[in-house]
């Protein structure tokens, strides 16, 4: 299935930044981010399969599998032209990203994934042979509202809400600006439906096995401090992936959530200028 992606130009000088959303969120929302790091970097913000613009998924609850999602971006980075650019990308957009690069090493120059849902082989093999997989947020996708009066409704209805309730103002805006589209009533729906979101969280109930040996760019793992309730195990999935990875580096925000690329865009945003510059000085020296 030949999935098209669309993406976002939101600016910026100097090296491409690519910069990649989790499940249920749209490249859109990525602006405040990319306006952070738009001194060093020129960031064009993609919109993953089924969320934004990007080709709806038609799927069931049990059919989604991420490595089309992999094929998917790496098919659009290379109509774009991108190979060798940085990355960041949240949650499933890291994960996405780190497997791209395991199938095609040198599609980035680095990576920056801010708490992505993979783990080393071997971990992700202990986590199925305990039967240790995550909550069912399937259900609770199911359940989510999908239609608002307006965009502004719904931001203010949400923005009283977890996750939404510690986001950037902006972010949530942009959520709806870039991630509903009109309905015959006059209101607005999610572009991102509900099964699609619930069968990514299907297909990740066990995080992603990834092949750390086959990784070879510099890799920061970024986490957040707040590691309770739905993402208490991510710290660990992301200490034992840094453990593995050949260049690694784990970066922890104290107060940050697993949002925080939302919650604080400028304080991550600095962090990911301050990482890749170190990136560039180390290579320049070899």
């Amino acid at each position: 299935m030949s999935i098209l992606m669309s993406h976002h130009e939101l600016g910026g000088t100097g090296p491409i930044l690519l910069l990649l959303h989790g499940n249920g969120l749209n490249g859109g929302m990525m602006l405040p981010l990319a306006r952070a790091v738009s001194s060093k970097f020129c960031c064009i913000a993609l919109d993953l399969p089924g969320h934004g613009d990007s080709d709806a998924v038609p799927v069931t609850l049990n059919d989604l599998n991420i490595h089309e999602f992999v094929t998917a971006l790496l098919a659009k980075i290379a109509a774009l032209g991108l190979r060798g650019c940085f990355c960041f990308g949240h949650s499933l957009g890291g994960a996405v990203a780190l497997l791209a690069e395991a199938v095609q090493p040198g599609t980035f120059a680095a990576l920056y994934c801010w708490e992505p849902i993979v783990a080393p082989s071997d971990y992700r093999a202990n986590l199925v042979a305990l039967g240790a997989r995550g909550l069912p947020l399937e259900d609770m996708a199911m359940k989510r509202r999908v239609r608002f009066a307006s965009a502004e409704a719904g931001a203010a209805s949400l923005s009283k809400k977890s996750p939404f309730n510690s986001f950037d103002e902006e972010c949530t805006k942009l959520y709806f600006q870039h991630g509903t589209k009109k309905d015959a009533e006059g209101g607005v729906v999610l572009r991102c439906t509900r099964e699609v979101e619930a069968a990514v969280y299907r297909c990740l109930m066990y995080p992603a096995a990834l092949p750390c040996s086959s990784i070879r760019c510099p890799v920061i793992l970024g986490v957040g401090g707040v590691q309770e309730g739905l993402h208490a195990r991510l710290l660990p999935m992301a200490e034992a992936t840094a453990s593995r990875l050949p260049r690694a580096s784990l970066v922890r925000f104290n107060g940050l959530s697993h949002f925080g690329p939302f919650e604080k865009p400028e304080v991550v945003g600095q962090s990911v200028i301050q990482a890749f510059s170190v990136m560039e000085q180390s290579a320049s020296k070899l």
